[in-house]
């Protein structure tokens, strides 16, 4: 199966993204969420097939947060750094 995704960029939070079917839009996105995106810009958009590669995640993540959920959320990495250490 072959979905065309539309992926928007939080103004609030760098680096956290919300992956949506372009059929759906932003329609299955809780309020809450949508509110934390503070008015939502499309980043890009690309077709979303078995197999292909992202940074943080894979495909079959992605396309199973949208048929279960309407939506895939990545967030900012976690960075560790001299604080963690003891």
């Amino acid at each position: 199966m072959i979905t065309i995704c539309d992926v928007y960029k939080s103004l609030k939070q760098p680096e956290a993204y919300l992956y949506v079917d372009r059929t759906d839009g932003l329609a299955k996105v809780p309020d809450d969420l949508l509110k934390k995106f503070s008015n939502p810009e499309v980043a890009l958009s690309f077709t979303l097939s078995e197999g292909k590669k992202f940074a943080r995640t894979d495909a079959e993540t992605v396309m199973s947060n949208l048929a279960n959920q309407g939506y895939y959320l990545q967030m900012p990495p976690v960075i560790v750094g001299e604080l963690g250490r003891k």
